[in-house]
């Protein structure tokens, strides 16, 4: 027998490697005898004249030196039995010594080493160009940035305000270009997608930056910088788990469009495979739990809001089966319910824990408010706190500030102005939850049900208190309790984070009254008026500032577009054509709105279509939309 190396290893040698073959024991036979076809009895004769002529002095024959073949050229039973094969045709030299019924081989196109080498060389040396070029061109852009006075200030998680050119901004300006400039730059390069490896660096940078500047859409408590460089560890054990880093890298391709858009399915095929890994192994779930928060929110951006729904439905089930719901002082713990997290260990993981269930949270009411249906986990069940201190402090010391306080009437939970933009946004959500689903048996509830009618008016107390102390729109974000006020009166700025709290309580304040004001009740008319005409002046400082229309809340451009169309037809309808005329100029801006909302959210056209199909007059007005 002779014993060799296997083909695989033989083909992945390359040519003047040294070889590693096992001991090795070959004998010459006696007697020559040929049992070949007669074909092949030359080359039977030759290769045994080789031998005859490579044995030594001792008379001991060696090993004949047997030309190697090129990989992937061995018939299919050598491959099976592992054995050495000259690649003859139609039949091998061993096939035939075997007496084998059939020798058989597969078509195999392979390229050379070489080649292969070469086209790597070629693809780096375009990539290497190609830098180049976005380099100088961001190079030549920078020296004609604005200055940093002339730039919005925002406000870092510390709460300190800081320059925008700052190096420790989140997204500083050079960043912004190369997103401008990703256009020229093919996302697919290289073979990262086809093998599940980690997309290179630059490219998680652009992805992480085109998700951090809409982050303010599932959360104001924004993720901090050293959980963004986290995102570039290749180790999924150290770092985040897979499934949170991909839906990161999901939303931040369908954030950015254009070129990234293509990298969608990738992403998405791998974050769901991941949650699902996730929950198989029962491994990091509160990194799941975020991750399908935030896949959510995908569905809902790409016009998949019934699947969002349900996604949020399920995702705060699971989130209280971990005990998110219920994270109070002193033990931080379900008190005795079994849950699926071990209680916390740190300060920082309770911290965590509580920012993870709020993001949970406003996702689903914002589900149930969007589509009427009652909330998965009703208000009273929850004692999560709103935030922690930034600094470990005693436990008992802390007060007890819920969701449930919130209805407290004449309570410290409806003073809003202190609180940071996360606590505001989260309030102002349960608001727009609890007025629709109060506020949409109004008409058909009789005066004599008077517990319905005390729960109505302590609604509409809560809002009215909560809309009174809001911070102003020209206030800087505040992210941690004791973070200093920025308020940028002088300049007429406002940002995302203060945006969202005003359009929220005029909303709330539109879905507790609308069925009343349908119903003729001319109070609650009045009081969606006034609600609609607040949320225009943060409509319209949205548009002086070109912030884009999808800072603004799709359902809550469409509610404020149906009140004054409403309003609109009823004046029209009394003979006041220019009390109807003066409601015009705001309809457009509004139609306006939605219309840009479209491009980011493909969920926008529905509401759009229903206006245009209630309020057809409307749409043939001299300068308003038609599409």
């Amino acid at each position: 027998m002779i014993a060799i190396l296997s083909l695989e290893e033989q083909g992945d040698s390359l040519p003047g490697s040294p070889q590693h073959h096992p001991t090795q024991h070959w004998h010459a036979p006696e007697h020559s005898t040929s049992t070949l076809l007669p074909h092949h009895a030359a080359s039977s004769q030759h290769a045994h004249h080789q031998m005859q002529s490579a044995t030594p002095a001792n008379g001991k024959p060696t090993r004949p030196k047997q030309k190697r073949i090129r990989k992937g050229a061995a018939c299919n039973g050598c491959r099976v039995r592992r054995c050495r094969c000259d690649g003859e045709r139609p039949m091998c030299g061993t096939c035939l010594h075997n007496n084998e019924p059939e020798c058989t081989y597969n078509a195999m196109e392979l390229r050379p080493r070489t080649a292969i080498l070469q086209q790597r060389v070629d693809d780096l040396e375009a990539q290497l160009r190609l830098a180049n070029e976005i380099s100088n061109k961001i190079e030549i852009i920078r020296t004609r940035l604005p200055s940093a006075s002339d730039l919005p200030m925002r406000v870092h998680s510390s709460g300190t305000s800081i320059s925008p050119l700052a190096p420790e901004r989140y997204l500083d300006a050079a960043q912004h270009l190369q997103m401008q400039l990703i256009s020229v730059v093919d996302p697919m390069f290289g073979s990262w997608w086809e093998t599940e490896e980690q997309p290179p660096s630059g490219l998680i940078t652009v992805l992480i930056n085109q998700f951090a500047m809409q982050e303010h859409r599932h959360s104001h408590d924004p993720l901090t910088p050293a959980f963004y460089a986290s995102l570039h560890n290749p180790d999924s054990d150290t770092g985040p788990h897979l499934a949170l880093q991909n839906t990161i890298f999901l939303l931040g391709s369908a954030y950015g469009g254009g070129v990234l858009s293509v990298l969608e399915p990738v992403f998405l095929r791998r974050a769901i495979f991941y949650l699902g890994q996730s929950l198989a192994k029962v491994d990091r779930l509160l990194d799941c739990i975020e991750a399908h928060t935030l896949l959510g929110n995908y569905y809902c951006c790409r016009g998949r809001q019934l699947q969002g729904v349900r996604n949020a439905s399920t995702n705060i089930l699971l989130a209280a089966a971990c005990g998110l719901h219920v994270l109070s002082p002193p033990h931080w713990t379900t008190n005795g319910t079994p849950s699926l997290l071990a209680p916390p260990a740190s300060w920082d993981e309770v911290r965590r824990r509580i920012r993870v269930w709020w993001m949970v949270f406003v996702a689903n009411r914002l589900g149930s408010a969007a589509v009427m249906t009652t909330n998965d986990l009703p208000d009273e069940n929850i004692t999560t706190i709103w935030e922690l201190p930034p600094a470990p402090v005693n436990s008992e010391m802390l007060q007890l500030s819920t969701i449930k306080s919130l209805y407290t009437r004449e309570g410290p939970e409806s003073y809003v102005y202190n609180d940071t933009a996360n606590v505001l946004f989260c309030k102002t959500v349960a608001l727009i939850e609890r007025a629709g689903q109060v506020g949409v048996l109004a008409a058909i509830t009789p005066k004599e049900d008077v517990a319905y009618w005390e729960k109505f008016e302590l609604t509409e107390h809560i809002l009215d208190r909560v809309t009174r102390s809001l911070p102003s729109i020209y206030e800087e974000a505040r992210f941690t309790p004791n973070a200093p006020r920025v308020v940028l009166r002088a300049v007429g700025k406002t940002n995302p984070y203060i945006i969202c709290p005003h359009l929220f309580v005029c909303d709330a304040m539109i879905l507790l009254h609308k069925g009343l004001a349908r119903a003729g009740n001319a109070a609650s008319r009045d009081i969606c008026l006034t609600a609609v005409w607040r949320a225009m002046q943060v409509v319209r400082k949205v548009q002086e500032q070109n912030m884009g229309g999808w800072v603004i809340p799709t359902m809550v451009t469409a509610r404020i577009f149906q009140v004054f169309a409403e309003e609109y037809e009823r004046l029209y309808a009394l003979g006041d054509i220019e009390g109807a005329r003066v409601l015009l100029p705001e309809l457009k801006i509004l139609a306006q709105t939605i219309k840009e909302q479209i491009t980011h959210y493909p969920l926008a056209k529905v509401p759009f279509g229903r206006l245009k199909k209630h309020f057809p007059s409307l749409f043939t007005q001299p300068g308003f939309l038609s599409q």
